[in-house]
C-alpha cells in the first residue's frame, strides 16, 4: 500500500490511496442440498447472488454443529452481518423455500366482538420468532428441507479478515497482569476493544478520582513502556473520506499542529477546545452551526451531502473505520512478523510498546500510514 506523507506541497497529492482492504482468501467446500426447491432457488439467481447465498448457507452450516435435541442451533445476527451485510434478504429466501425455519411460538387472536362464541375462537394465528436483543439471545434455526435427495459439493473462495494480531494483544494483556483476556471488535467500524480500552471498570488503580489504563500501566509497571500516539488522526484522513480538495483544510492539515491552528485562526480559549469542536462538527449526523462551516466550506457541503443520501452517522463510521483498517489490519496484523517484537497494544490511535522498541515501531508507523506520532512515556 502506497501512502504519500502528508507534508503537502500541491493540492494532486493530498489524497492518499487507502481503498483498500486487508483480507485472505482460502478454498471452501459447501455442500448444498439437492433438494428441488434448494435447487430451484440457487439456480434462480445470477452469480454474485448464488456466491452470497451460499457464503449465508456455510454460516449456517458452521453454527450447526452445536444443535439442541430438536435440532435447533443459535446463529448471532452479527455473525451473518459480518458475513454479508444484507444477510436477511438471504435468511428470508431460504425460510420461503423451505430451506430452514426459525424457532418461535405461535399465538391466538380472538374476535371479541363477535356475537357468536365459535366465530370468537380463533380469528387470526400469528407466528413470532423467539429472539431478545435485551437479554442477549439470538435465533434458533433449524434445516427442514428433505435429505433424501442428499447434497452437492461446491467449491468456493471466501474471503476471511487474518488475525495475526490476536496472539500478539492476548500476549501482551497478559504481561501488563490481565489474567483474564477479553477482546473483541465492535460491529458498527470494527474498532478494537480490550481489557485496557474497552472496560476500564476492571481496572483497580485510582489516580486523582480515575481509573483507567495508563494509570495501571503507571502503578505497576511504570517507566517501562511508551505510548505512540497518532497526531490529528481524524482530521487527516477526514478529505480521503470526503474526496474532496479544501485549500484551507490542506493550509490546516499541513501546519504545525491542527488544533493549534483552529485555536489561533477561530480566536478559541485553548487547543483542547478546537479539539471539541472539530469532533463535533466533524461526526454530527446533521447540520449544526460551527465556525468551520465558514472556514471549511467544501468540507461541510461535502459532508452534509453524504450525510442527507439516508445514513447520519456515514461519516464518523468512515472515519473509525479507516482508522482501524491503518492501525489493526495494516500495522498491527504485520508488526510482530515485520519488527521481531513480542509486545504491542493498540488504543485506537495508539500504540503502546516497550521503551526499546519505541524508535523502530515509531517509523514503522510513518511508513505505512499518513500520520505523525508523538511519544508519552508511561
Amino acid at each position: 500500500m502506497k501512502i504519500l506523507k502528508k507534508n503537502i506541497g500541491d493540492r494532486v497529492n493530498f489524497s492518499w490511496n487507502l481503498n483498500i482492504t486487508f483480507m485472505k482468501t482460502r478454498e471452501v467446500i459447501i455442500k448444498y442440498p439437492l433438494a428441488p426447491r434448494a435447487e430451484k432457488l440457487i439456480h434462480s439467481y445470477g452469480k454474485r447472488r448464488q456466491k452470497s447465498l451460499l457464503a449465508i448457507w456455510y454460516a449456517l452450516q458452521k453454527c450447526s454443529k452445536n444443535q439442541n435435541k430438536d435440532g435447533y442451533f443459535d446463529v448471532p445476527s452479527a455473525y451473518l452481518c459480518k458475513v454479508r451485510r444484507k444477510y436477511t434478504f438471504y435468511i428470508k429466501a431460504l425460510k420461503d423455500a423451505g430451506i430452514i425455519e426459525v424457532y418461535g411460538k405461535s399465538s391466538i387472536d380472538f374476535d371479541r366482538e363477535a356475537s357468536d362464541l365459535q366465530d370468537q375462537l380463533i380469528d387470526k394465528v400469528t407466528f413470532k420468532e423467539s429472539y431478545s436483543t435485551y437479554l442477549g439471545l439470538c435465533k434458533k434455526y433449524r434445516f427442514c428441507y428433505d435429505r433424501s435427495h442428499g447434497h452437492q459439493e461446491i467449491t468456493m473462495l471466501t474471503e476471511e479478515t487474518s488475525k495475526y494480531w490476536n496472539p500478539l494483544i492476548e500476549s501482551s494483556l497478559k504481561e501488563l497482569g490481565i489474567a483474564e483476556v477479553r477482546m473483541s471488535r465492535d460491529n458498527f467500524a470494527q474498532r478494537l476493544h480490550h481489557n485496557l480500552s474497552a472496560n476500564v471498570t476492571l481496572l483497580q488503580e485510582i489516580v486523582n478520582g480515575k481509573s483507567n489504563y495508563k494509570n495501571h500501566i503507571i502503578t505497576n509497571y511504570g517507566g517501562q513502556y511508551t505510548i505512540i500516539d497518532a497526531i490529528a488522526c481524524q482530521p487527516t484522513i477526514l478529505n480521503e473520506i470526503l474526496h474532496i480538495i479544501d485549500d484551507e483544510y490542506i493550509k490546516a492539515i499541513n501546519s504545525a499542529d491542527f488544533y493549534s491552528y483552529l485555536e489561533k485562526t477561530l480566536n478559541l480559549k485553548s487547543r483542547n477546545e478546537a479539539k471539541k469542536t472539530f469532533n463535533l462538527w466533524a461526526m454530527h449526523p446533521g447540520f449544526i452551526k460551527s465556525q468551520l462551516n465558514q472556514l471549511f466550506p467544501k468540507m461541510t457541503r461535502k459532508k452534509l451531502k453524504m450525510i442527507s443520501k439516508g445514513n447520519d452517522k456515514i461519516v464518523s463510521k468512515k472515519l473509525q473505520k479507516l482508522e482501524s483498517t491503518l492501525f489493526i489490519d495494516k500495522c498491527l496484523d504485520n508488526i510482530e512478523a515485520d519488527l521481531g517484537i513480542s509486545f504491542c497494544l493498540t488504543i485506537h490511535d495508539s500504540m503502546i510498546v516497550r521503551n526499546k522498541d519505541v524508535e523502530k515501531v515509531k517509523e514503522y508507523l510513518e511508513i505505512n500510514t499518513p500520520f505523525t506520532f508523538k511519544l508519552e512515556k508511561l
